[in-house]
């Protein structure tokens, strides 16, 4: 499920995905929350909290549309990501381009090394 940054930042973020799913019933290891690179930009520690308890009742993060955005190595090491999704503009030129392949191959080495799954769009 793609969360916007905005939906994210609401203080209610946490009590509405918890009341979602206490009055479904669903298991909330089967949600799988997709985030972009601009949540982190502004209240990266808020963020990484409301993950943090997410991810403490199971829930699983994918950081969507990497390289395009916000690029930072650092929140890659600090954030509870469990899948990295390669941006589709790098993927559909990769045989095309040898700087966009090269871009693919170092992504999906340092997701690998990270421990996450990785996905390349398009």
């Amino acid at each position: 499920m793609n969360i916007s940054p905005l939906q994210f930042r609401d203080e209610q973020f946490l009590a509405r995905v918890e009341g979602v799913f206490a009055r479904t019933q669903a298991p909330l290891q089967q949600l799988k929350l997709e985030v972009t690179e601009s949540l982190f930009v502004e209240a990266r520690d808020d963020a990484r909290d409301k993950m943090l308890a997410l991810k403490a009742r199971g829930v699983r993060f994918s950081l969507d549309d990497f390289g395009t955005g916000y690029s930072s190595l650092a929140y890659l090491a600090q954030l509870p990501l469990d899948q990295l999704k390669i941006d589709q503009s790098f993927v559909q030129q990769v045989l095309e381009s040898q700087a966009n392949a090269a871009i693919v191959e170092s992504t999906i080495a340092l997701a690998e090394s990270l421990n996450l799954e990785v996905i390349a769009e398009g």
